[in-house]
């Protein structure tokens, strides 16, 4: 086990291939093993068997799972917004170049 979240009456754990158990409260199906069932020993979760699991979140009546694929699309996606961002500026300022270029040509044709 390399990561264990526990928050409220459930737990979660992660191992060190990336397979996550859980086990606690599941009356709300929080869990995420397909039942509403008290747990007491951790059980895998089926559900997402197979992918890296690099992180968990959980509440009262929620959890979360990010995957390792996750956690790179969510870094690339930060650069990507950051690109976005400045052209969008560039997209902008060219457009303001543009009106104060037709404003001056408008003035000096009439």
């Amino acid at each position: 086990v390399c990561l264990c979240i526990c928050e409220y009456e459930i737990a979660f754990l992660v191992t060190v291939d990336g397979s996550i158990f859980a086990a606690g409260a599941g009356d709300d199906g929080q869990l995420g093993i397909g039942t509403h069932n008290r747990e007491s020993v951790p059980r895998p979760i089926k559900s997402i068997s197979g992918a890296k699991i690099c992180q968990v979140a959980c509440g009262l009546v929620h959890s979360l799972a990010c995957r390792e694929v996750d956690r790179v699309a969510i870094e690339n996606m930060s650069d990507l917004q950051d690109r976005l961002r400045t052209l969008t500026i560039r997209l902008q300022q060219a457009e303001i170049e543009i009106q104060a270029e037709k404003r001056v040509n408008s003035c000096c044709w009439h």
